[in-house]
């Protein structure tokens, strides 16, 4: 009884030091196991019944709202539905996300209602930085410390019979890619679409590398089958990175994460409450398995294993890799220096950075050419010259009154002799 109790006891000491962010090595290097924040997303669900109905009232008619296009399988027919939305507001100088949906996700196979979320009723969430853990600083390698989001690995499946007569399942109608295939996978395409452009700014997406990825097939922890490598710059964990004692993950227990409040609204499954965790989920991988309707996932007790791709019921830990991980949190101090318009090029302000980022805005308009001095010329001396007005002309055919009538009738007999048909400043006179 007591090496029961004994157990339990380094057990809690393990999970509370892989939850707890460990202290900086000197000099202001990141070391492995570090917690860092970098970027921001939806995460704590709001509970002040005041902030609620500040962000009801801000928020614009449900028909305004960006719907998910989250799939549904009904009955084989594959179908893309605006039954659940989302919209972003500001407040107060936060960013708040409402979420509402009419019908829950793929017709009720999801986890929502489990989770306290229901159809009809609006919930928001706080835009808060994500916290990342560092898996190798060297390379700027990091891990979403949280599941921040639910997705299914593929959004589609079609299953065809092979000559053997076993089923195959491909992820499009024309039967060409495999379901677990992470190269044409909805997953890959939803991290580096939209969690990328939702969870980082201009500045912060300069920061991430591109990645190239092994994504090969896995069976029983040994590579089984040769799939194309990708290159991205977010990306989820493969089952050897899992594996890999150099990263922290030196048991299972390193690999048991917590969903956040908005992946609980978008129906991750909790395993909490059944063994005394609060939000403890399982989590995607992006290594196809040796069936090909089944990828690598992380258990909520972290061990590994394999189940069918479209479930919603397993995470999102996006990883990605940051340039310069060391200076990641360092605050620019811009000096500007200012380029005047001219009336061939535009003005323009360069703002630049010790640490050597700059760019450019504050963008003025050309300015139009000038001549002050009546030389015909531009006074910004860019060699354009101004079209120098006609000098008057002193013929009777510019007269007017009793000269230019008496003049009509010389040049009626002029015109019979064929004599004096242009005038001096070019014009015709007949």
């Amino acid at each position: 009884m007591k090496s029961k109790k004994l157990l339990s006891l380094v057990l809690a000491v393990i999970m509370i030091a892989c939850t707890v962010p460990m202290a900086y090595a000197e000099g202001g290097k990141y070391k492995v196991g570090d917690i860092i924040q970098f970027g921001s997303y939806p995460q704590s669900e709001v509970k002040d019944f005041a902030l609620i109905a500040e962000l009801g009232a801000l928020a614009p008619a449900w028909e305004n709202w960006t719907s998910y296009d989250y799939y549904w399988d009904l009955d084989g027919a594959v179908m893309q539905m605006s039954w659940m939305r989302y919209i972003d507001v500001e407040y107060g100088g936060n960013k708040y996300r409402g979420v509402k949906f009419i019908e829950y996700r793929n017709g009720g196979f999801t986890r929502q209602d489990d989770n306290g979320y229901f159809v009809n009723m609006t919930y928001w969430f706080k835009f808060e930085p994500i916290e990342w853990r560092v898996l190798d600083p060297e390379t700027g390698f990091v891990l979403c410390e949280t599941i921040i989001d639910t997705q299914a690995f593929s959004n589609t499946s079609y299953f065809k019979t092979a000559d053997d007569g076993a089923y195959i399942c491909f992820n499009d109608p024309d039967y060409e890619n495999y379901a677990n295939d992470y190269e044409t996978s909805s997953i890959r395409k939803w991290l580096n679409d939209d969690f990328y452009n939702t969870a980082f700014t201009d500045n912060e997406k300069k920061e991430i590398s591109i990645t190239t990825l092994n994504n090969d097939v896995v069976c029983s922890g040994e590579p089984a089958e040769s799939r194309n490598e990708t290159k991205d710059k977010i990306f989820l964990l493969s089952y050897e990175d899992t594996q890999n004692s150099d990263f922290g993950f030196v048991s299972h227990v390193n690999l048991i994460a917590q969903s956040s409040d908005y992946a609980e609204c978008q129906g991750v499954y909790d395993a909490g409450p059944a063994y005394g965790y609060d939000q403890r989920s399982p989590w995607h991988l992006r290594t196809p398995g040796i069936d090909t309707a089944k990828n690598w996932y992380i258990e909520d007790s972290g061990y590994t294993n394999c189940f069918w791709v479209d479930g919603l019921e397993f995470g999102v830990r996006p990883a990605l890799k940051i340039n310069d991980i060391n200076n990641l949190n360092h605050k620019h101090d811009y000096k500007t220096k200012v380029y005047a318009p001219t009336c061939t090029t535009y003005g323009y302000t360069v703002y630049t950075c010790e640490c050597g980022d700059a760019y450019e805005a504050d963008r003025v308009d050309k300015l139009p050419h000038k001549d002050t001095n009546g030389d015909y010329k531009c006074d910004y001396g860019c060699g354009y010259t101004f079209e120098k007005p006609a000098e008057p002309c002193s013929c009777n055919c510019h007269a007017g009154g009793i000269k230019a009538f008496f003049f009509k009738i010389i040049l009626f007999f002029q015109k019979l002799f064929k004599k004096n048909a242009v005038c001096a400043c070019g014009a015709a006179h007949y």
